[in-house]
C-alpha cells in the first residue's frame, strides 16, 4: 500500500484549471484519507450535506467520491483541479493525502492540456 503523506506546499504544482472527469475524481478519492470532512467544508459542502454523505456511503473512498461529486455539481464549471488542489493545500497537515496519486492525476491532466 502506498504511504500517505502531507500535501506539498501550495504552488509547488501547476494544477490545471480543468474539470476532473469521473476517472480522475475516483483517483483523487483514493488519494484522500483521514479528516476528509475538513476538506469537504473547505470546498463549500455544508455539514448537513456531509452528514448525508456519511450516512449514504460505508467506505472512506465512497464518502470522499460522493463529496467530490457533490462539489462538482455545486460549483459546475468552477470545480477545477486547481481549486481542489488549493483547498487540499490549505488543509495540509490536517487531511491525509497520498501525494503519489495526487501528483499522478495532476501530471496526467497537465499532459492532456499540453497536447491540445
Amino acid at each position: 500500500m502506498a504511504q500517505c503523506q502531507q500535501v506539498p506546499m501550495e504552488g509547488q504544482y501547476d494544477a490545471p484549471t480543468k474539470q476532473l472527469n469521473e476517472q480522475q475524481l475516483c483517483r483523487v478519492a483514493e488519494a484522500i484519507g483521514r479528516n476528509y470532512e475538513l476538506l469537504a467544508i473547505e470546498l463549500g459542502i455544508t455539514e448537513v450535506e456531509l452528514d448525508r454523505i456519511m450516512g449514504d456511503y460505508s467506505t472512506t473512498i465512497q464518502k470522499v467520491l460522493g463529496m467530490l461529486r457533490l462539489w462538482q455539481r455545486k460549483l459546475g464549471e468552477r470545480a477545477t483541479m486547481d481549486v481542489l488542489y488549493n483547498a487540499i493545500s490549505r488543509k495540509k497537515g490536517v487531511v491525509t493525502v497520498n501525494n503519489a496519486i495526487l501528483e499522478e492525476v495532476i501530471s496526467d491532466m497537465s499532459r492532456v492540456v499540453s497536447l491540445r
